[in-house]
């Protein structure tokens, strides 16, 4: 009976020893509290402005990146939705969507908009395709935080950085064009086909803003979608209003010195090339969070670029001369 009763103390001994030691390690990294998001902004385009995103609705997905040794267990696109009713305006989709945070240092990353497919933070696809009227493409986001953040300091402000470059063919018809000029695909590459610089796809680590370094180069091409204005053809040229169709390609650090752009004009493929050489110091290359405005005249035998501009920060109005029009 003696031998029973010291078992069971032994037992009990070691059970309460095993407790208290849980109970230390919770302690250590201490209680949890909900990560905030105070807000979330995107840079603009067009200007050094940032617009804070405060439409209901509008949703992020956060990152926690895996820290075993201080107690973070990897979260992988955890939905936040803006509600301008709620307080805090930012909480999860669901009550099981959040992120808790200890007393220690953790890192999160964002992006916009949600895409309930983004499974990797360090392989985001990004595909060189048409920016559509309703901005589910053009993909912003924040790399890991800088700041601390804890249970201490659990609030963030998140600014998202665009991951395309932006082309915006800004349209008008001359009068000699006598179609209804709707627009209805778009073609860009390079005219030197066999050292192509051109991005159709490639990845983003939105965790340090790397590219992937292996990136699939080629023709970038679209069906214009029946939405943009473009599609159903170009005012009248006794009072043109140029229309706008964009597209969203993945930056490219250098291009090659010609690039072709072709446009399908009521059926019909009209193109022309561009002088993208470093000498122009304008079009040289599709830096990302940049819009290339070039202005496109369409002219009874073709395509003419009258003007590129850099719409975002800086402006610039040198005059691009391209090589004779041709319709195909």
């Amino acid at each position: 009976m003696r031998k029973n009763l010291f078992y069971v103390s032994a037992v009990c001994t070691l059970l309460c020893g095993c407790s208290n030691n849980d109970t230390s390690e919770t302690r250590d990294n201490g209680s949890l509290t909900a990560l905030a998001v105070a807000s979330a902004s995107m840079d603009g385009f067009a200007t050094r402005s940032v617009t804070e995103l405060t439409t209901d609705g509008a949703a992020i997905g956060m990152f926690l990146k895996e820290d075993a040794a201080n107690g973070y267990v990897a979260q992988a696109n955890v939905q936040y939705v803006y509600t301008a009713a709620n307080t805090p305006k930012w909480g999860g989709a669901t009550t099981a969507d959040a992120i808790y945070l200890n007393n220690n240092d953790a890192w999160v990353c964002a992006y916009y908009p949600y895409d309930a497919t983004v499974t990797d933070a360090s392989a985001v696809v990004l595909a060189s395709q048409e920016n559509l009227v309703d901005g589910s493409k053009d993909l912003s986001y924040s790399i890991y935080n800088t700041a601390t953040l804890n249970n201490a300091n659990n609030e963030i402000a998140l600014t998202m950085n665009h991951a395309y470059s932006k082309i915006t063919f800004s349209v008008t018809r001359d009068e000699s064009y006598t179609g209804t000029c709707a627009i209805t695909n778009v073609k860009i590459e390079d005219a030197a086909t066999a050292d192509s610089k051109i991005i159709s796809s490639s990845s983003l680590n939105i965790t340090d803003a790397t590219y992937s370094a292996i990136p699939t180069l080629g023709v970038v091409t679209f069906a214009v979608d029946a939405t943009t204005a473009v599609y159903d053809g170009i005012a009248d040229a006794t009072t043109p209003t140029p229309e706008d169709v964009s597209v969203l390609m993945v930056p490219v650090a250098a291009l090659d010195d010609v690039t072709k752009i072709s446009f399908t004009v009521d059926g019909n493929v009209m193109s022309t090339t561009l002088d993208t050489s470093a000498a122009t110091g304008t079009l040289n290359a599709l830096a990302a969070g940049t819009n290339y405005k070039i202005n496109v005249t369409i002219k009874g035998k073709g395509l003419q670029v009258t003007t590129v501009d850099i719409t975002d920060w800086v402006d610039n109005t040198d005059l691009i001369d391209p090589i004779e029009p041709t319709v195909e």
